[in-house]
């Protein structure tokens, strides 16, 4: 991952959404924290989304449906395996079908965590961390006065 604003939309909502997760865990602890320590807290919180395209989930789930987990990778398989579930609940319950049940679930969102490992996630903080101090620094800098004619 490199230190620069990430292009996928969707990515970039996660971002935000960890760092706000990051800061509220800090706000609500009386005590000194090491970064990694938030870091992990924040994974761990219920996410308010998935963080995934519709498109993106038909294929991972139909390949998951089709062919088991092991068709998908390790990558995020208990991201998929999540939505998999609320999905087949929602096709026993409400009668719907599979991207219906899809966009029901990706729409209402609420993730059950971020879906880092404690590895991801210490280091998503740090890029973010540096990241948030530069722009910070950016936009505070002394710009000094335009001198005056002689």
């Amino acid at each position: 991952m490199k230190n620069t604003i990430n292009p996928n939309p969707l990515k970039r909502k996660r971002d935000r959404d960890f760092m706000n997760v990051c800061r509220r865990i800090i706000r609500n602890n009386d005590g000194p924290l090491r970064a990694a320590d938030v870091a992990v807290a924040a994974a761990r919180e219920p996410a308010p989304e998935f963080y995934v395209s519709f498109g993106q989930a038909c294929k991972k789930l139909g390949d998951l449906r089709r062919r088991g987990p092991a068709a998908i990778g390790k990558r995020n398989v208990a991201m998929y395996l999540d939505i998999n579930s609320r999905v087949e609940e929602l096709q026993r319950k409400r009668g719907c079908s599979l991207s219906d049940g899809i966009a029901i679930v990706l729409a209402e969102g609420k993730a059950p965590r971020f879906y880092l490992t404690e590895k991801s996630a210490v280091f998503l903080y740090s890029i973010l961390r540096s990241r948030s101090r530069k722009e910070r620094q950016a936009t505070h800098r002394h710009r000094p006065l335009p001198r005056q004619g002689k």
